[in-house]
C-alpha cells in the first residue's frame, strides 16, 4: 500500500512540475539579431518554429529610417494602426530586456491590424501585455528586410524593403506613349492615303536632339483587318521614284497595304455611304534609339470619311 501511494504521489509531482498555457509556449530566441549592422538586444521569442519580435521595439529601431513607421492604438475599435512613413513616438517601454529564459505563455492577439488604414492579416501574439508578430511578416507589411546567418546565427534586420516587397531595380520604360515620343523628337505626317488603292504612307521625322535613329513596325490593322508595312530609309527613298522633295526632313518613310475595301474614303461626299465612317488604324512600332535602347510604341489613327477627313491620334 506504501508503495502505491508513493507511486501516485510522484506522479502528481510531476503533473504539477509541467507548466498550463491559456495559449502557446514562447521560448526566448537564442539567436544573435542586428540592426543595419549594430548588434541589438532584444526580447524576442520563437513560437511554432518562428521569431515573434515585440512590435514597438521595431518600430523603435527602426525609427529615423527609410523603414520608419508609426504605431496606434484603438482601444474603442481593439485594434493598432500602423502607418509607414511616419515618424513613431517612444513609450519608454521598448527594448526592455529581461534576460530570463523562462517560457512564456503567449495568447493568439484578437486585435485588428491596419496599415496605412487598410486591414492586414498578420499573425500576433500576446505576451505579457505586449504584442508580438512574426518578424519576416512584419518585414514584407512594412517594407524592411530579414535576413538570416546560419554560420553565425545571426538574424539581420535592415531598413530596405523585403525580398517579397522590394522592387527590382527601378524598371526602366520600355513603352511610350504618343505624346512621351513627340517630346523625344518624333514627328509623323499622313504623306498619302489611297483608300481605293488599298494603302497609306507616313512619314517619320526625327529631331536634331532626339535620341532615335530606327523605327519599325509590328504590327498594323486597318479597321480590324490586318495591314503589311513597308519601312524605307530617306536614303533609299532618293534612288526611287517614290521620293519628292517634299520628304526633304523625312528619316524614314512607311507605306502600308490592307486588304481591298478595309478602309473607307477619307473624300466621301455627303451622298456617299462610306460618308461620316471612321477609320480605326492601330499601329504598334518599335523605336531604336542611338545607344540602343528599344521602346514600343502603340498608336491608333482615327480617319473620319469626311471630305478631305480628319485624323487624330490615340
Amino acid at each position: 500500500m506504501k508503495k502505491k501511494l508513493a507511486f501516485f504521489l510522484t506522479a502528481i509531482m510531476a503533473m504539477s512540475a509541467v507548466p498550463a498555457y491559456a495559449g502557446v509556449p514562447a521560448t526566448p530566441t537564442a539567436s544573435k539579431v542586428t540592426v543595419n549592422g549594430e548588434a541589438k538586444a532584444f526580447e524576442a521569442y520563437n513560437i511554432k518554429s518562428n521569431n515573434y519580435f515585440k512590435l514597438r521595439d521595431i518600430a523603435y529601431v527602426l525609427n529615423g529610417t527609410d523603414a520608419s513607421f508609426s504605431v496606434g492604438w484603438d482601444g474603442a475599435a481593439n485594434s493598432i494602426a500602423l502607418v509607414k512613413g511616419e515618424a513613431y513616438a517612444p513609450t519608454g517601454s521598448e527594448m526592455k530586456v529581461s534576460g530570463t529564459k523562462d517560457i512564456k505563455d503567449a495568447v493568439e492577439s484578437t486585435s485588428a491590424i491596419l496599415i496605412d488604414g487598410q486591414k492586414a492579416a498578420l499573425k500576433a501574439y500576446t505576451i505579457k501585455g505586449n504584442n508580438y508578430f512574426k518578424l519576416r511578416d512584419l518585414g514584407t507589411a512594412l517594407d524592411f528586410n530579414v535576413g538570416w546567418d546560419n554560420a553565425s546565427q545571426t538574424i539581420s534586420i535592415t531598413s530596405e524593403p523585403s525580398a517579397a516587397a522590394k522592387p527590382t531595380e527601378k524598371e526602366e520604360k520600355t513603352t511610350l506613349t504618343w505624346e512621351e515620343a513627340e517630346k523625344m523628337g518624333l514627328s509623323m505626317e499622313i504623306v498619302g492615303i489611297w483608300a481605293s488603292h488599298g494603302l497609306y504612307s507616313e512619314m517619320i521625322c526625327f529631331a536634331d536632339d532626339s535620341p532615335f535613329k530606327a523605327i519599325s513596325v509590328n504590327s498594323a490593322t486597318v479597321n480590324g483587318k490586318k495591314a503589311t508595312a513597308h519601312v524605307y530609309t530617306a536614303a533609299y527613298l532618293k534612288t526611287t521614284e517614290m521620293w519628292s522633295d517634299y520628304y526633304n526632313d523625312a528619316d524614314f518613310f512607311l507605306q502600308y497595304t490592307f486588304p481591298d475595301n478595309a478602309m473607307y474614303s477619307l473624300n466621301a461626299d455627303p451622298y456617299s455611304p462610306d460618308y461620316g465612317k471612321r477609320n480605326d488604324v492601330s499601329v504598334t512600332y518599335s523605336l531604336q534609339t542611338k545607344d540602343g535602347k528599344v521602346y514600343t510604341l502603340p498608336v491608333t489613327y482615327n480617319m473620319l470619311s469626311e471630305g478631305n477627313g480628319g485624323l487624330w491620334i490615340e
